[in-house]
């Protein structure tokens, strides 16, 4: 009766951890800071901060443009398609930005996340190994009902084929 206590709980701490993965990887800010939540702004507001002069650095992540503003304040610019430093000078140009204004702030591209593609793809393969993982646990229990049966009929003194029918 205790093994059958334990492996319930173990059961129910697999699918603990991997609801608790599912919710880490959907909500990625959760885990992050706590800090004040980034301003969204358009590449209208950017230009005009870069002709005010207030532009400390524009950072280029894998989906978002963050710009870092004079005063610690960030915002944050959601990328519909992978720009590179060069698209950034020329969408600034087109808004009027001059050469002098865009040398006054830098402009980096981040580095990508390290462990997004393994976290991704250990995420993919969560589904197959909890179905898997219940599959075998179903297959253990089917077994060992039918071994049980097996085991009370040959105890009993009663012949196997007096049972099957």
């Amino acid at each position: 009766m205790g093994s059958g206590w334990f492996r319930n709980s173990f059961v129910w701490l697999l699918i603990l951890v991997a609801v608790i993965a599912l919710l880490i990887n959907l909500f990625p800010q959760a885990s992050g800071s706590r800090g004040q939540p980034a301003e969204e702004v358009n590449y209208q507001k950017i230009a005009e901060w870069a002709k005010q002069g207030s532009i400390k650095k524009i950072t280029l992540g894998e989906d978002t443009l963050t710009v870092e503003i004079e005063g610690g304040k960030q915002a944050v610019m959601r990328k519909t398609q992978r720009l590179n430093e060069l698209d950034i000078i020329g969408m600034l140009r087109n808004y009027g930005v001059t050469d002098e204004q865009l040398r006054k702030f830098s402009i980096e591209v981040a580095k990508p996340n390290e462990f997004a593609n393994i976290t991704g793809l250990l995420l993919q393969f969560v589904p197959f190994l909890l179905l898997a993982g219940l599959f075998f646990f179903m297959l253990r229990q089917a077994q060992g009902a039918n071994n049980q049966a097996l085991a009370v009929a040959g105890e009993a003194g009663v012949p196997f084929f007096s049972i099957s029918g």
